[in-house]
């Protein structure tokens, strides 16, 4: 009976962390799975560091072996927003030390764009003259329309504002540490503001379903049952997967409650009596359990 009821441990939103390698299986699927584990591990470290391109250096790497894994999909995009992000707080930092004149200050906003993107022309072009020409900075304090070519070549889009993507980058970087508790709040608030933003809401969906195992583990049911409910209710495209591990869930928990009632029987008759009726609530066509407790019921008549 136990079998029947195991998807709610196995089923995922997105693909574990870390795959496990089996040594039994061929060498080349073997070092498939170790590229695999070590460009993962590359990619979480680089990310956790702040090199965001070197992460996403690597989750593109994955994309290209995987084509066809949503995870790595949704890595790329998102990291290219947060990117988008990172550089416009960079530009704009630059182009305010510039103003006042504090022209290292400039230098180091300008050499941290180029290591989030290294392909920028306007930090490569600014960077080089002020690296090219230190007697004469005062000539490049930046006038209106350098002020304009800066924002306008920051990539970055008008309608996603820092502190929406900040929240997306917190919580990101908090299901990194699996602290999914602390995750869904920045999520949370991120897709208030951006609730057509799918990718966000899976994240946050697998937060939720990441929580329920865990109080679920603890035995608290009632808790694990409302942040599976949240994951169906935040999932974009695992509506249906979702909803029978939900079952599955369900079904665990009855079971649970079934052996205790069992277990409690001879000792404590009016104990087991409510662990079947809490079996009941979770899986009402428990055979066993209507079967006892329509006993006991006769008996008492």
């Amino acid at each position: 009976m136990r079998k029947q009821h195991i998807l709610f441990f196995t089923g995922s939103l997105l693909l574990s962390s870390c795959a496990i390698q089996n040594p039994s299986l061929p060498s080349a699927q073997s070092a498939a799975l170790v590229e695999l584990n070590l460009h993962k591990e590359l990619a979480h470290n680089a990310y956790k560091s702040n090199r965001f391109h070197e992460s996403l250096h690597h989750w593109k790497k994955l994309n290209e072996l995987y084509p066809d894994n949503q995870e790595f999909q949704d890595r790329i995009f998102i990291l290219n927003k947060l990117i988008k992000r990172r550089v416009k707080i960079g530009l704009d930092k630059a182009n305010q030390a510039m103003k006042r004149n504090e022209y290292a200050v400039a230098v180091n906003e300008f050499e941290k764009t180029l290591i989030l993107d290294p392909t920028n022309n306007v930090a490569i072009k600014y960077l080089a003259q002020l690296n090219r020409d230190e007697k004469n900075r005062n000539n490049l304090i930046p006038d209106s329309e350098t002020t304009n070519e800066i924002i306008e070549n920051s990539t970055f889009k008008t309608d996603e504002t820092n502190s929406d993507l900040a929240l997306l980058e917190d919580g990101l970087d908090l299901i990194d540490q699996r602290e999914w508790a602390k995750a869904v709040i920045p999520l949370k608030k991120y897709i208030k503001h951006n609730p057509e933003d799918d990718i966000a809401k899976n994240y946050l969906s697998n937060a939720h379903v990441q929580l329920s195992k865990e109080y679920y583990k603890k035995r608290q049911f009632q808790a694990a049952m409302k942040h599976f409910e949240f994951a169906i209710n935040y999932s974009s495209d695992n509506k249906i997967k979702l909803t029978q591990e939900l079952k599955s869930l369900k079904l665990e928990i009855a079971h649970h409650y079934y052996i205790e009632g069992a277990k409690a029987y001879k000792t404590n008759k009016k104990l087991a009596l409510s662990f079947w009726k809490k079996t009941l609530k979770y899986n009402p066509n428990h055979l066993s359990a209507n079967a006892r407790l329509k006993k006991e019921t006769d008996n008492t008549q």
